[in-house]
């Protein structure tokens, strides 16, 4: 979340390029623990991950989306790469799709998600 937050308040194209790159690293993270074969995290079913983290795939994949901010993640990763297909199959899935907004909605309130929610580091892990 805080890398997707700084892509969304990134003030020029050197912040923007560093946002977009920490951000891309941690889908990649996100992807590379999925199962291959998927289309699904877990496999060719929809499971309680893909529901959970669907809205936040979602949101990004809109509002990060050019001519979004100066950061212009694409949303999507590379042609064929996993992150694509798991994205393509969330928003594929007429479950996902009868609980989702619109595009223009996400980007109509994109002010008052900004509003609640400063920019900040990647904070380090709580000593136990």
């Amino acid at each position: 979340m805080p890398a997707f937050f700084q892509a969304l308040h990134a003030s020029g194209p050197d912040a923007a390029a560093e946002a977009a790159e920490r951000l891309r690293g941690h889908v990649g993270e996100f992807a590379d623990s999925a199962d291959e074969q998927g289309p699904y995290f877990l496999g060719s079913e929809l499971c309680l991950v893909d529901v959970h983290l669907a809205p936040f795939a979602l949101r990004l994949a809109r509002l990060l989306a050019p001519p979004g901010p100066p950061a212009a993640w694409p949303g999507r990763v590379s042609p064929g790469a996993r992150w694509d297909r798991w994205l393509d199959a969330i928003e594929r899935n007429p479950h996902v799709q009868a609980t989702t907004c619109s595009a223009a909605l996400y980007l109509e309130t994109v002010d008052l998600l900004l509003a609640g929610r400063q920019p900040q580091q990647d904070a380090p892990p709580a000593s136990g």
